[in-house]
């Protein structure tokens, strides 16, 4: 069990440092902070793919989503306190809607990440590969939705896209 409880509690870290990072960001005013943030963010990021290959070896990858959602609403609820918020929402089809939504794609995400994590040999990889989810989220914008595309997120797609060629590429000897 320690896996388990060693990966989901990565995964509450991942969670606390990320949104409590952009909570924090932007209370705070001291650049610092922020950086260290990121720094937290990005170390715990990178945990998740070890961790959870770790975990995956041992229990089944439902399992460790369980526990990791489990320990990463205990982590949210202590640190970012949403009943303290005056903005905190109180309609039930709204709150219902929100769960349904954050529990149903979150859960397949997760499911799909932590299977793949299982059959990726080296761990080292899995960020690399996952770095897809934003270029493809931004495509789906610029073609479903029309949302403009600048040189800069153009330049991202293609260094992302990069990246993932470079690292497939067979090493001559």
């Amino acid at each position: 069990i320690f896996p388990v409880v060693g990966g989901a509690v990565g995964g509450a870290l991942g969670a606390f440092f990320g949104l409590g990072g952009l909570i924090f960001m932007k209370t705070t005013k001291s650049p610092l902070n922020k950086v260290l943030f990121g720094i937290g963010a990005g170390v715990c990021y990178g945990m998740v793919a070890i961790l959870g290959r770790v975990t995956t070896a041992k229990v089944n990858p439902f399992v460790a989503i369980t526990w990791t959602f489990f320990f990463g609403s205990i982590f949210i609820l202590l640190f970012v306190r949403p009943w303290n918020e005056a903005v905190f929402p109180t309609n039930a089809g709204f709150v219902t809607v929100g769960l349904l939504f954050a529990l149903i794609p979150t859960t397949f995400s997760y499911l799909f990440y932590f299977s793949g994590v299982s059959v990726i040999k080296e761990t080292s990889k899995v960020p690399v590969i996952a770095s897809i989810e934003p270029v493809v989220a931004t495509l789906i914008g610029v073609i479903a939705y029309h949302e403009p595309i600048g040189v800069i997120n153009v330049l991202g797609i293609l260094l992302v896209i990069g990246s993932i060629v470079m690292m497939n590429q067979k090493q001559l000897d």
